[in-house]
């Protein structure tokens, strides 16, 4: 893996409409493109992955009368070796770290959605199980002034495990995490 020094973050602000959703796939896409390379596996994980991440904070942020803008940002640390085991609230070393900042309304906060058995497959609900099979890590931290970041880590390394192969159980596994 070529090593760098962690990369600053970067941030878009958008407003919160569903036209910001394509800004912020095509703003992370040129963004990682640049650092990572075009050929990169995490570029089109990640362009996945903040799409679902943007729509859900747009569909379930808050109260549309006070959003005031959804923030996507990212950074980069490729000094370590596995990003795999990333809980905190920043990107662990060997890891490209994702956030989608934006208002939070109430107690709600992102989880996988559990399928009805007798119903067939909606259109919505199955953003953050997409997240939870591309990333090597995800999950959400409650911001200052009702504000909710979820975020998702992608290994900086494009030899890295999870690229080589989509495990199954890890997919399609459902719960909470």
């Amino acid at each position: 893996m070529n090593e760098r020094a962690p990369h600053s973050p970067q941030t878009l602000a958008l407003q919160p409409t569903s036209a910001s959703v394509a800004q912020a796939r095509h703003w992370t896409v040129a963004q990682l493109s640049d650092h990572l390379g075009a050929d990169h596996p995490a570029v089109e994980r990640a362009r996945l992955c903040v799409s679902e991440l943007a729509t859900n904070a747009i569909v379930h942020g808050g109260d549309a009368a006070r959003r005031d803008c959804v923030t996507v940002s990212w950074t980069c640390d490729q000094t370590g070796e596995d990003c795999s085991s990333a809980t905190t609230s920043e990107a662990m070393p060997g890891c490209v770290r994702v956030e989608v900042t934006a208002d939070s309304d109430g107690p709600s906060r992102p989880h996988l959605a559990t399928p009805h058995p007798i119903e067939p497959p909606g259109e919505h609900g199955r953003g953050l199980a997409l997240v939870r099979a591309y990333a090597a890590a995800w999950g959400w931290e409650d911001r200052p002034q009702g504000r909710l970041t979820t975020w998702f880590d992608l290994p900086a390394d494009p030899a890295a495990p999870l690229y080589t192969a989509l495990d199954p159980e890890r997919a399609f596994a459902l719960g909470s995490e």
